[in-house]
């Protein structure tokens, strides 16, 4: 289904998830990732956070992976509201985003002017200090020569 997505083959897409269920295959977490990762790259907000809270009716929970694309997602297309309820989420069952999706919810928050507090009690283990030490990380490799 990803594929189909990222390909702009949303009927065949949609049509292989109708398939799924029409033959009563359960779709798991990835499944609803892929679909909820589609509508938020697509506007489409309150459609995903329908499938992100039907999905826990049925006993499907997110799980790291699904919050941390769902939060890189949002942050892409500046859904700033739809990051939060994945945040509270998030903080409600003690899962932590990964670094770099960190950082990209941050700039987003930061780039739309909304408070960030939520996304540090979340992560409240990344310190003020280690966002400043990892800012720029620099290594030398044959002499001068510098990656960032």
């Amino acid at each position: 289904m990803k594929m189909l997505f990222d390909d702009g083959r949303v009927d065949e897409a949609t049509e292989v998830y109708k398939e799924m269920l029409r033959s009563r295959v359960s779709p798991n977490c990835h499944t609803y990732t892929v679909l909820m990762e589609f509508l938020v790259g697509t506007g489409k907000c309150g459609e995903a956070l329908d499938i992100f809270f039907k999905m826990q009716e049925i006993g499907v929970q997110p799980d790291k992976a699904a919050c941390n694309i769902l939060i890189g997602r949002a942050c892409k297309s500046g859904e700033t509201s739809f990051m939060a309820r994945i945040l509270v989420y998030m903080k409600e069952n003690g899962i932590l985003l990964r670094y770099p999706v960190f950082l990209e919810a941050l700039e987003t928050l930061k780039a739309t002017g909304e408070s960030d507090d939520l996304l540090r009690e979340v992560n409240s283990h990344i310190t003020a200090e280690s966002l400043c030490s990892n800012d720029i990380v620099e290594a030398e490799v044959d002499g001068n020569e510098k990656f960032r």
